[in-house]
C-alpha cells in the first residue's frame, strides 16, 4: 500500500489521549506498506519510543536530529471574553532556525513511520499556554497562545521546506469548529481531515471533513443544550493487537490487583492533583486493595493502598482484574472501561467529563460524582465505594453494562479500519 506516501499527521495540540488515536492510525497505515509522516510535541516523544518498541513488524532505522529554517509571523490571542475569541497576525515575516529530532522506522511490508519532534524552541507544548486548574470548566487558553502558534507557524514551514514533504494533511485538533479553522490558518496549513477525538466536535456543522472517533452509545445526546445526536460516532480508536504487543502489567501491580478486591483509580494525565485528593479521602482496608496509578505519596499509604508512579502502559489489563474502575471520564477511558465489563466511578474535573459522567450514570454503567463536590463533602463517594466492597451497593445494571460492553468492542473493531481507509484513500 504505496497509497499515504504523502500524508503527514500534525498532532501538534492536546492531552495524550487526544495524540494516541493520531498515532495508531499513523502506526496502522505504515504497518500495512503505507509511508506516513507525524508531527508532534515534544512531550509525546517518550509515549512514541515507548510505544513503538512494543510494535510487531517494524525496525527502527533512523535516529537523528534536522536543523532547518522556519518562517513564522506575531500572532495575538485575544481569549474569549464576552465575545469570541480571535487571532489577528502581523504582516511581518520572521526567520528562525529549529531543530527537530526525527524518529524511523520502517515495517516489514515496506511501509515508512517518521516522527518530528522540535526540540529547540521552548514553548512548543500546547499545555504550557493553558489554565486548567478550575473545576467544573474546560482549559482555558492563556493570552500568551498567539505565541504557541507563531512558534509552530515556524515549525511547520520549515519541515515543510524539505523536498518531497508530504503535502496532504490531518490533525487532531480537539477544540471548537470555528476555532480549529482559526489556529490551522495561523499555522500556515489546511487540514484535509479533521480526527475528532473529545466531544466539543460534536458541536460541528461542516462533517464532511471530520471524523468523529467517538462512541455512538456513550457520546452525550445534548452537549450546550445543543442536540448532537445528527453527528455521526465512528468508535473510539483502539490499539489493534496485530501492531502493538500486549504489555501486560508489572508483577507487583498484578499481585496487588488479583491477591483481593480491588479498584483501579485512573484520572487525567491533568488530574494529578485531584488522584492524590482522592486517595487521601478513600480509607484503609483489610477487605480490598485500591491502586492509585500515575502518582506518588510523600506519606506512607494507608493499608489497602498502592500508588503506582508513573502511566500503566496495558489499562487493559489492570482494568481486566478490577472489581471497580474509578476514572475522570475522558472520551478513551470512559470507553475503555465499558469495554472491559467493569464498573466504573467518573470522577469528572472539567465539562466535558461531566457530560460524559451523566451519560454513563443515565445507561447505568457508572456512577458519576463531580470532583468539586466530592472536595466539599466526601460522604457519599466514601460510602458508595465501601458499600460496594461489602456487596451492599449496586449502582450498576449488569445486564446493561454486558450490552453496552458488547456494542463498543463492535464499534471498536470497526472504527480503525474505516479511519485507515479513508486515510488511504485521502492519499491517493
Amino acid at each position: 500500500m504505496a497509497a499515504s506516501k504523502d500524508l503527514c499527521i500534525i498532532a501538534n495540540m492536546g492531552t495524550l489521549g487526544d495524540f494516541k488515536p493520531a498515532f495508531i492510525a499513523a502506526a496502522c497505515l505504515a504497518h500495512e506498506g503505507g509511508c506516513v509522516a507525524v508531527i508532534a510535541q515534544p512531550k509525546d516523544e517518550a509515549f512514541v519510543a515507548q510505544k513503538m518498541d512494543t510494535t510487531l513488524g517494524f525496525a527502527k532505522c533512523e535516529a537523528e536530529h534536522l536543523e532547518l529554517e522556519g518562517e513564522y509571523q506575531q500572532h495575538t490571542f485575544y481569549p474569549p471574553a464576552g465575545s469570541d475569541p480571535r487571532v489577528d497576525s502581523s504582516k511581518e515575516l520572521h526567520t528562525v532556525a529549529y531543530e527537530f529530532k526525527k524518529l524511523a522506522y520502517e515495517s516489514n511490508e515496506g511501509g515508512r513511520l517518521d516522527f518530528y519532534f522540535p526540540i529547540t524552541q521552548q514553548g512548543m507544548n500546547e499545555e504550557e499556554y493553558q489554565i486548567t486548574s478550575e473545576l467544573g470548566k474546560m482549559a482555558f487558553k492563556k493570552e500568551t497562545f498567539g505565541d504557541f502558534l507563531s512558534l509552530w507557524q515556524g515549525a511547520v514551514s520549515a519541515l515543510r521546506s524539505q523536498k518531497s514533504f508530504p503535502s496532504i494533511f490531518v490533525t487532531n485538533c480537539y477544540d471548537r469548529e470555528a476555532n480549529m479553522s482559526m489556529f490551522e490558518k495561523a499555522m500556515g496549513f489546511e487540514s484535509s481531515i479533521k480526527l475528532r477525538v473529545g466531544h466539543l466536535g460534536l458541536l460541528d456543522e461542516d462533517l464532511s471533513d471530520k471524523w468523529h472517533a467517538d462512541s455512538d452509545l456513550l457520546a452525550p445526546h445534548h452537549l450546550f443544550r445543543k442536540d448532537v445526536t445528527r453527528v455521526e460516532k465512528r468508535g473510539v480508536i483502539v490499539e489493534p493487537d496485530y501492531v502493538f504487543r500486549a504489555q501486560g502489567l508489572p508483577d507487583e501491580v498484578a499481585g496487588f490487583l488479583g491477591a483481593k478486591p480491588s479498584a483501579v483509580v485512573v484520572l487525567s494525565s491533568l488530574s494529578v492533583k485531584w488522584t492524590n485528593a482522592i486517595r487521601n479521602l478513600l480509607p484503609e482496608s483489610d477487605t480490598y486493595h485500591v491502586l492509585f496509578v500515575n502518582t506518588v505519596s510523600a506519606e506512607p499509604c494507608k493499608a489497602g493502598h498502592y500508588c503506582f508512579p508513573w502511566p500503566l502502559p496495558d489499562l487493559d489489563a489492570a482494568f481486566a482484574l478490577a472489581h471497580l474502575v474509578v476514572h475522570g471520564g475522558g472520551v478513551g477511558v470512559s470507553e475503555q472501561a465499558v469495554r472491559s465489563g467493569t464498573p466504573s466511578f467518573c470522577l469528572s474535573s472539567m465539562g466535558e467529563q461531566e457530560s460524559n459522567g451523566a451519560r454513563l450514570e443515565t445507561l447505568g454503567l457508572a456512577k458519576h460524582f463531580k470532583i468539586g463536590d466530592v472536595l466539599n463533602d466526601s460522604a457519599g463517594l466514601v460510602s458508595t465505594f465501601k458499600n460496594f466492597f461489602k456487596g451492599e451497593e449496586l449502582f450498576y445494571n449488569s445486564d446493561a453494562l454486558q450490552s453496552a460492553k458488547e456494542k463498543v468492542l463492535r464499534e471498536s473493531a470497526e472504527a480503525l479500519p474505516a479511519l485507515c481507509e479513508r486515510l488511504r484513500n485521502l492519499a491517493q
